[in-house]
This record gives structure tokens, C-alpha cells and sequence, in this order.
């Protein structure tokens, strides 16, 4: 494995969105909704996100890892708990695929 690690794009979501299971990934009102909202949060500088990436993998192979921050309010937590996240089992934690 050769390393290498960026800010996460845009262009990344729907792959890193790929590499998520668990309730998160299996809760029909929030997955489909998820690469339109982390496009948002990340256009609005809310989200900081890195990409760790195997150089040895040829392009779409490469993702080996992701993080991400979120910035939010209050408020806003409220009301995403209210909508969906107070359904998931394990309060909005996810994992990797591997």
C-alpha cells in the first residue's frame, strides 16, 4: 500500500457513501437522501472530510478510508433527531464497509 490522503470533493461522496453500512446505510429516510445533503453541508463549509487513498489501486479502487466532520447547531440536531435519526439503533454511528 502506497498512502495518501486529501480533502474529501464532492466528486467523492456517492463512493465513500458506497463504503458505509449499518443502520445508517439501511435507514430508507435518511441513505437516499445522504449524498444531496452531504453535497450541502460540504458547499457550505460545514463539513471537513479526508480521503485516504491507496496510490498501488487503479482509480476507483484507490478509496481505502474516509472521515468526517459536521459543524451543526443546536438546533439543527433537534430537528435531525426529531426527522429521522431517532429511529436509528445506534444514535447516528456508522462503520465501515470492509
Amino acid at each position: 500500500m502506497y498512502p495518501a490522503y486529501r480533502f474529501l470533493e464532492a466528486a467523492d461522496i456517492e463512493h465513500c457513501l458506497s463504503r458505509v453500512t449499518g443502520d445508517y446505510a439501511e435507514n430508507p429516510d435518511i441513505y437516499p437522501r445522504a449524498p444531496q445533503f452531504w453535497r450541502r453541508l460540504l458547499a457550505a463549509g460545514t463539513l471537513n472530510g479526508m480521503v485516504l487513498e491507496d496510490l498501488t489501486q487503479a482509480p476507483r479502487e484507490r478509496l481505502a478510508a474516509f472521515g468526517m466532520s459536521i459543524f451543526v447547531s443546536p438546533e439543527f440536531m433537534a430537528e435531525a433527531r426529531r426527522l429521522c435519526w431517532g429511529r436509528m439503533r445506534s444514535g447516528g454511528r456508522t462503520r465501515s464497509r470492509d
